[in-house]
C-alpha cells in the first residue's frame, strides 16, 4: 500500500534543496535577555509554524474518520489492501482540498518536502527526484523550518521502526489509516512541544512568578491556620469559662 504524504499534495510548491549555512529555527526558543520582560522580547510563532500544525491536524482527521473507513470496507466487500487503496485516493482528493486552505504566504520560510519510507529507507521527495537522506542531512541541506523537519522525521521513523514491504502490500484499510493517524500524531506532538518550549522561554519570568505564587500561596495557608487556631481556642476558652447560675 503506497503511502500518501500530505507535504506535496497540500500545495503547489516546488521545491529545490540548496545547502545554506545553518539550519533555522521557526521559534526562538532563547530566554528573554535580563532586564527585558514578555510579550516584548520575543517575536509570535510565525504564521508557517501555526500553518503546519492545522494541516497536520487536518489530515489526522481525514484519516480518523470511521464513517469513509465504513464505507470504502463496504465497497471492498472486507478490511483489505483494496479498501486502503480507495482511503488513500480519498485522502489525496482531500488533501488537494486542503492546499488551497493554506493562509500564510509562505515567505518566512519554504514550504518542507515531503518524505515517505521506501525500501526501509527515509526519501525526501524533491523536485529533482527522491533521494535518501538522514535527518542530518535534511537539517543542513533543506532550506525550511528544522521544526518541520525534525517533526517529519518524527513521522517517518515510526513507520521505519516496523518496516515490513511484503506486510505493508496486505495491510487493510484499518491498519493503514491507525499507522498515519499515529505517524501524524507523533509530529503534532512534537510542533507543540516546541510551541511550548517557545513559550516558556517568552516567559522566562515565569519561574519568578510561580515561585511569587507559591510563596503568596504558603502565606495565605499560614495566615488561614493562625486564623482557625485562634477560633479553636477561643471556643475551647468559652466553653472552660465558669457558667453563672440563675
Amino acid at each position: 500500500m503506497k503511502r500518501l504524504f500530505a507535504s506535496v499534495l497540500l500545495a503547489s510548491l516546488c521545491f529545490v534543496m540548496t545547502a545554506y549555512s545553518e539550519p533555522l529555527a521557526c521559534l526562538d526558543k532563547s530566554p528573554c535577555p535580563p532586564g527585558t520582560k514578555p510579550p516584548f522580547c520575543c517575536d509570535k510563532p510565525p504564521c508557517e509554524f501555526r500553518e503546519q500544525i492545522r494541516l497536520k491536524q487536518a489530515m489526522r482527521n481525514v484519516f480518523s474518520n470511521k464513517k469513509v473507513r465504513a464505507k470504502f470496507k463496504k465497497q471492498a466487500k472486507g478490511d483489505n489492501p483494496m479498501a486502503a487503496a480507495k482511503l488513500f485516493e480519498y485522502v489525496k482528493q482531500q488533501a488537494k482540498g486542503l492546499g488551497n486552505t493554506i493562509k500564510c504566504k509562505w515567505d518566512f520560510n519554504k514550504f518542507p518536502p515531503s518524505f515517505e519510507v521506501v525500501d526501509c529507507h527515509i526519501v525526501a521527495k524533491l523536485e529533482t527526484g527522491d533521494r535518501e537522506m538522514t535527518k542530518e542531512e535534511a537539517l543542513n541541506k533543506i532550506e525550511t523550518c528544522t521544526e518541520f523537519i525534525e517533526a517529519a522525521y518524527k513521522h517517518e521513523e515510526f513507520h521505519k521502526e516496523g518496516c515490513d514491504p511484503e506486510k505493508k502490500a496486505k495491510q487493510g484499510i484499518e491498519e493503514y489509516a491507525n499507522e498515519e493517524i499515529e505517524g501524524y500524531t507523533k509530529e503534532i506532538d512534537y510542533l507543540k512541544a516546541q510551541r511550548q518550549l517557545w513559550w516558556q522561554a517568552c516567559s522566562v519570568d515565569q519561574r519568578n512568578r510561580q515561585k511569587k505564587e507559591k510563596k503568596e500561596q504558603a502565606k495565605q495557608n499560614s495566615a488561614k491556620k493562625g486564623l482557625d487556631s485562634l477560633k479553636k481556642n477561643a471556643k475551647k476558652s468559652n466553653s472552660q469559662k465558669p457558667k453563672i447560675g440563675k
